[in-house]
């Protein structure tokens, strides 16, 4: 994962962001929005690898802490080709 650096109004540069801790595989075709507390990324699903061809899964992106976290979604169901989740979240800024 990468991030635009525009600390310097003169100059901008991409910079590598050193991830510990869990963090999703590699995919592709993926969703990602920035929530409305506006630090928070939230990827759903995707095209992995051929062991993992289609994902199903939800990540978290603290764009402050820079780690990812994977929350609980619940059960969730599918019906052509439609992921229905059975938890709802809220966020609310600051």
């Amino acid at each position: 994962m990468y991030k635009l650096d525009m600390g310097d109004p003169e100059e901008f540069y991409w910079g590598k962001v050193e991830i510990s801790g869990p963090s999703p595989t590699p995919r592709w075709h993926h969703s990602s929005n920035l929530l409305s507390d506006s630090k928070t990324f939230i990827t759903f699903g995707g095209f992995g690898t051929k062991s993992q061809p289609r994902l199903n899964d939800v990540w978290l992106f603290d764009t402050e802490a820079e780690s990812w976290s994977q929350p609980s979604t619940g059960k969730t169901e599918e019906i052509n080709g439609v992921v229905k989740f059975k938890v709802e979240w809220k966020v609310r800024a600051g």
